[in-house]
């Protein structure tokens, strides 16, 4: 048992000496001795064999002497039931023999009072001190010491039961006597200003706790020496009440000193030291320090196990897993041990609720970390569920909720949530505790990836909280500004810049009104006012003059060289860049911050590219492709965006120096007739194209990918989005030596830890790595794997730049492409003629495409005697069947049949990257049954997609369409895909092939899962599908709508947890194969979650299509690759559709592609 030594024991020392020799007081004074000597168990035996004595000898006075000693040892030792037991036992007992102002029936009154406290029964406990003291004063006076020690437990009890204007009332009575007595300098007085920080503490009146746990401090210091044990008290109590109070700092210091002495005077596992071993545990959590919580944590674990006692136990399982799941270092561990200690507290009694509700709380964390937003939801529930029950504020549960519903993309109900988190964070701890502004920041930075209109609302509380305070109005005037910035409003950013000024300018602020003027060069640079940005940065660069090697000197120089670029200045735009590049060293010549050296470079490379690209010496363009070469292998993957790009959201930064370096390839090339050049081009080509598997893996929720642990994969995201913030939290600051030096040892932290992490994801999860982090293809491998009669024709199609790279098996060439605007134009129109189905429009574009896009290319198709391609398309082209490209001008006698479209010519595939078919496996599918088909039919036009808000367009030309909009309600049935699934599983059966049929209900997503799709060659889907363009990985396949557990639409995110060995999924839906295009992120969408989980070749769509091509097409397709490829046979589909007057318009066979071999 663990002794602990309580108040009111010290009264059986003294009776030790005066007790006369009976043999109950023999036995009394050898319980004394035992205790004396530390043997509990002994003590106890002893003293309950004198009450039986005495009560027996009607002793009663010393019986109650006995049974209060008894009590308190057994209190001590944490019984607090045998102690409640003794002492109910024994009041009716002394109640009935001892006169009601008998000390001794006072002293039980006490004992009893203590007893309640310790099993937190305070409403009890009050009821017996208040009887205690009435006793007492019943002989002692009420100043006396006697009554005083009671109004002291008063006091305290008051404190736990959070009244804290009766306890400082009690506390205040016994200030009074002390200084009365003149003891204001007494240790007891220190106790009474304890209690005082304590309740004022309750209050929330921050300034006041301070104050009197420090009048406590100082006492003790003076007493008691400064490394006392009261010292080290004080020391606690002072940390917990700037904790409380948002100053961590003071927090941290003064609960380390109390560690430090603690530790030394009573060693690392004594109770003590280890209460300030929770405290700092629980500080560093709050200060989002996670591995100093953890540490601290970890201090804790053996003495918890030496504890042995199931609710010690209980709570340090929460804390700990708290502090895995809250600092992502370990959440599947930290859901097991939270889970572990949630189901103690579950068959615990009611006071453990709260814990419980912590427990759901963060879980509710851990599963939002996790992308996991239904168990998110549930647990959230739970814990609002409890403390709704209990009466209690509960802000958290509303905040959770906000940043669930956020991740979902449902910014509706995340305002609404984060505002309802914001009234009850002010009613919990108050209007203006640092944690009700810290909640308004939150809520400020994600409303501000909402909208530009939301952050204001929410910052203008922050304004009203500052009112008494200019600078951090200014402070937040210049927030509200660049929110605004963000999203390009550059006249409402300039507003609130222009309001930080004024006060700013008011109150002599250099350093931030340099600072702001910073902040309007990038925004005269939003503008594309890059002659006024110039002359604002090289006004910044000189005012910070006397920091020449700060990071913000080296960001204003390369912020100057970046406006001095875009205005066509190369020479002054490199003399700027390497200005920057100089600041940007230290006396030893080392790199002080890595990410602004990289970004400087990256300027410095795109100013000679342009220059040497305007000159065509060739000198210049070897050394601006030397630039691009070191940039490539010292960036890592990273891309490190320029301050336009951060600030105005432009383009990918990766893609545009790609696209720079081709240029300067095909210069050298054309100038040197180097073939290497050529090949180099290539090369980059496909760096271009990798930039979309990295944010496509990003983007998608960090689910479990090909058995990669859900912790790694955080953890790599962790330590990138920790490199962003430090950079981009940078752009606006005004940066000490200090400052410069830690940001530099952090961000050299950063570099180590993602490099390893990367390391053991290479080692042990090779697919993922190979995915997500593929190195630079050489073509030679590429081209050895192509057939004599086959190429691959990568795209690159950007406004700057556009063009075809070539790729046999024998040559490599580079077509550029002019008239991109065209292009793009002709793509919208032949989309809209496809609206319409309106042959002028669908026949005109497609020859005009052909003539921007391929004709070059087919030339040298023609030349090499190519029948078989694979395109890799890139940006709008995405969006577009080359098949469907018409290679001779329509004539006036064509008609859809008789147009000359590329797909009569050549075998067309796609892949996402040339790459590709070095991993691509085309060997044939080892899985056990060949066929399966899903079809949900949705025969009752009225069905609903219960957990989506869907609608469908109307008929097209009479016939019905698979097509998804996210308005409406409704589901279109599909009669087509029976037929479709029913005939093609026919075909195969009769093959002799396995064949599996889920259709109507059936087709749900519980069925599609328990299926076990690893088991079939080819999988079919005929159903409704849909794109979301704003998050790509909520696409989705709809499956029927049977109300089943699971939400029955297969979204993206969950088809990259599958696991396949498909040689074939066709997915007979509507724009299956499109998502988010932009400049070198190519096509995010279900397709490539396909490809990753396993299947060889993909059949998708580019747009909404009917319900009779399709079927027509599919079953056609489906019985005619037995003996050809699937291109071939797709392409001998395509053409027996062609030939068909009511099936020939491209809008029935053009949107199919095929995603592979």
């Amino acid at each position: 048992m663990l002794k602990r030594a309580l108040f009111f024991f010290s009264f059986l020392v003294i009776l030790s000496d005066v007790l006369p020799q009976s043999k109950g007081m023999q036995l009394l004074q050898e319980g004394i001795q035992f205790y004396q000597q530390n043997k509990g168990q002994e003590a106890v035996n002893k003293l309950t064999e004198a009450g039986s004595e005495l009560k027996k000898s009607e002793d009663w006075g010393n019986y109650a002497t006995c049974q209060c000693g008894l009590a308190n040892i057994l209190s001590g030792y944490q019984l607090y039931d045998r102690a409640n037991k003794v002492l109910d036992e024994t009041f009716p007992v002394i109640q009935k023999n001892l006169q009601p102002n008998d000390t001794r029936l006072a002293t039980c009154y006490l004992n009893k009072g203590m007893v309640e406290v310790n099993q937190r029964n305070n409403t009890s406990a009050l009821k017996f001190f208040h009887k205690g003291l009435s006793a007492r004063k019943a002989v002692h006076p009420a100043n006396s010491n006697e009554c005083l020690e009671v109004v002291s437990l008063l006091s305290k009890v008051h404190i736990d039961l959070n009244y804290p204007d009766s306890a400082l009332y009690y506390s205040g009575l016994i200030e009074k006597e002390l200084l009365n007595r003149g003891q204001g300098q007494a240790l007891s007085m220190a106790d009474v200003y304890n209690t005082m920080g304590n309740a004022y503490d309750l209050k929330k009146d921050y300034t006041n706790a301070i104050q009197f746990h420090a009048k406590g401090l100082n006492i003790r210091e003076k007493v008691s020496g400064e490394n006392s044990s009261e010292v080290a008290y004080s020391l606690g109590n002072v940390s917990l009440a700037y904790e409380s109070n948002g100053d961590f700092e003071n927090a941290e210091k003064t609960g380390l000193k109390s560690y430090e002495i603690r530790k030394k005077l009573f060693g690392p596992d004594d109770e003590q030291t280890q209460l300030s071993v929770f405290n700092l545990a629980s500080l560093y959590s709050e200060m989002g320090e996670w591995k100093k919580a953890m540490q601290f944590y970890e201090l804790q674990k053996k003495y918890t196990e030496k504890l042995n006692l199931k609710a010690a136990t209980a709570e340090y399982k929460l804390n700990y897993g708290s502090a895995q799941v809250l600092s992502e270092l370990n959440i599947s561990q930290g859901i097991l041990n939270i889970k572990e200690a949630a189901s103690w507290y579950a068959l615990s009694n009611e006071q453990s609720k709260d814990r419980l509700a912590t427990c759901y709380q963060n879980l509710t964390l851990a599963y939002t970390s996790y992308g996991d937003w239904d168990m998110a939801l549930d647990y959230n529930g739970k814990s609002a569920a409890i403390k709704k029950q209990m009466g209690t504020l509960d802000p958290e549960s509303e905040l959770n909720a906000g940043n669930i519903y956020f991740y979902q993309g449902n910014n509706i109900k995340a305002i609404h949530a984060y505002t309802q988190a914001l009234g009850l964070y002010e009613k919990k701890y108050g209007y203006g505790h640092y944690k009700h502004i810290t909640a308004i920041k939150n809520i400020a930075h994600v409303s501000a990836k909402i909208n530009a209109t939301a952050a204001k609302q929410v910052y203008q509380t922050l304004l009203a909280l500052y009112k008494n305070d200019e600078e951090k109005q200014a402070g937040v005037y210049t927030d509200i500004g660049s929110v605004y910035l963000q999203y390009s409003q550059f006249d409402s950013a300039l507003f609130f810049y222009n309001k930080a000024r004024g006060i700013y300018k008011k109150k002599s602020n250099t350093s931030e009104l340099t600072n702001l003027r910073s902040l309007e060069g990038v925004v005269a640079m939003g503008q594309k006012r890059y002659g006024e940005a110039e002359t604002i940065f090289a006004e910044v660069a000189g005012l910070n003059e006397k920091q020449p090697n700060s990071y913000f000197q080296c960001k204003t120089y390369s912020n100057l060289a970046l406006v001095q670029l875009e205005q066509k200045f190369y020479d002054k735009s490199e003399q700027s860049a390497n200005k920057a590049l100089t600041c940007n060293r230290n006396e030893s010549g080392q790199i002080k911050f890595s990410d602004e050296y990289l970004r400087t470079r990256k300027i410095l490379f795109r100013s000679k590219a342009k220059s040497a690209l305007n000159t065509k010496g060739l000198k210049e363009l070897k050394a601006a492709l030397a630039i691009f070469e070191e940039i490539s292998k010292s960036s890592s993957g990273k891309n490190s965006a320029d301050e336009m790009t951060v600030k105005t959201g432009a383009g990918n930064d990766t893609y545009k120096l790609n696209v720079l370096a081709i240029q300067l390839c095909q210069s050298l090339f054309q100038l040197s007739g180097e073939k290497m050049y050529m090949d180099l081009a290539a090369e980059i080509t496909e760096d271009c194209k990798s930039v979309v598997i990295k944010n496509a893996l990003k983007d998608i929720n960090f689910k479990k990918l090909s058995g990669v642990p859900q912790d790694l994969i955080i953890a790599e995201r962790k330590t990138l989005e920790q490199y962003e913030q430090y950079a981009l939290s940078l752009n606006t600051e005004n940066v000490s030596e200090e400052e410069e030096k830690r940001f530099a040892t952090k961000l050299a932290e950063l570099y180590q830890q993602e490099d390893s992490i990367k390391k053991l994801i290479k080692l042990k999860y090779p697919k993922y790595d190979q995915l997500k982090n593929a190195p630079r293809s050489g073509i030679g491998d590429i081209q050895k794997k192509l057939g004599s009669d086959e190429a691959i024709i990568n795209y690159i199609f950007n406004r700057d730049f556009a063009a075809a790279i070539v790729i046999s098996n024998k040559n490599i060439g580079l077509v550029e492409l002019k008239n991109i605007s065209a292009s793009e134009a002709a793509i919208l129109a032949y989309r809209e003629g496809i609206d319409k189905n309106d042959y002028k429009t669908i026949s005109e574009n497609g020859f005009s495409l052909y003539k921007n896009v391929f004709s070059s290319v087919d030339s040298i198709l023609t030349k090499l005697q190519v029948k078989k391609i694979t395109i890799i398309p890139d940006g709008s082209l995405f969006f577009f069947p080359f098949e469907s490209l018409v290679r001779t001008a329509p004539k006036a006698t064509d008609n859809f049949s008789t147009l000359q479209y590329v797909v009569k010519t050549y075998d067309i595939n796609y892949l996402y990257a040339a790459s590709l078919i070095l991993t691509n496996d085309q060997s044939k599918s080892t899985a056990s049954k060949d066929y399966i088909g899903i079809a949900p039919v949705f025969a009752d036009h009225n069905e609903v997609a219960k957990t989506r808000s869907v609608s469908f367009k109307p008929d097209m030309f009479g016939k019905k369409k698979r097509s998804f909009l996210s308005d409406g309600t409704y589901i279109n049935p599909l009669p087509g895909t029976l037929a479709e699934v029913d005939q093609v599983s026919n075909y195969l059966i009769n093959k002799g092939q396995k064949c599996t049929i889920l259709k109507f209900d059936l087709a749900n997503e519980k069925s599609v899962k328990a299926a076990n799709l690893l088991d079939y060659k080819y999988i079919h889907f005929a159903t409704h599908g849909f794109v979301n363009e704003n998050q790509p990985n909520y696409s989705g396949l709809i499956l029927a709508q049977n109300g089943d557990t699971e939400d029955n639409i297969l979204f993206a995110s969950e088809i990259y947890n599958l696991t396949l060995n498909a040689d074939l999924v066709a997915l007979s839906a509507c724009q299956t194969g499109l998502g988010t295009v932009s400049e070198g992120e190519g096509l995010i969408g279900l397709s490539r979650g396909f490809m990753y989980a396993g299947a060889k070749n993909l059949l998708v769509s580019l747009w909404p299509v009917s319900d009779e091509g399709t079927s027509t097409l599919m079953v056609d397709f489906f019985s005619s690759f037995e003996n050809s490829t699937y291109t071939d046979a797709l392409r001998k589909s395509k053409l027996k559709l062609i030939a068909d007057p009511a099936l020939a318009s491209p809008f029935y066979w053009a949107p199919f592609i095929l995603i592979g071999k």
